[in-house]
């Protein structure tokens, strides 16, 4: 009889265990696709940060030049502005840096 119950609790372990070693199984799955995703969402950052640069650069620009009378110089000067802007919003998001809270530490080595 004790035999008996020593089966039932190996078949129950044995149970479980496969369980848990599935669940590790799609959790690892689940840690790949949102790094995936987190690529992505990156990607698109990125992409929308220099489109609405350059964007609000050129209406600055044209808008100036409407208003002075000045067509095309401060659109192009605008633009180019602009540009430079999206890509430091780039290199900003790309290093980390200027989106972190708190003072940068001093290295105590």
């Amino acid at each position: 009889m004790d035999e008996k119950k020593h089966t039932i609790v190996e078949k129950n372990f044995e149970d479980r265990l496969k369980y848990a070693k599935s669940k590790t199984k799609h959790s690892e799955n689940n840690k790949n696709n949102e790094k995936e995703l987190s690529g992505k969402q990156l990607g698109f950052r990125i992409g929308t940060e220099l489109i609405a640069a350059v964007i609000v650069g050129g209406l600055i620009g044209f808008g100036l030049d409407s208003w002075l009378g000045t067509r095309p110089w401060l659109l192009v000067v605008f633009v180019l502005l602009g540009n430079l802007a999206g890509l430091w919003n780039v290199f900003r998001i790309t290093s980390g840096e200027g989106y972190k809270m708190g003072f940068k530490g001093k290295n105590l080595n």
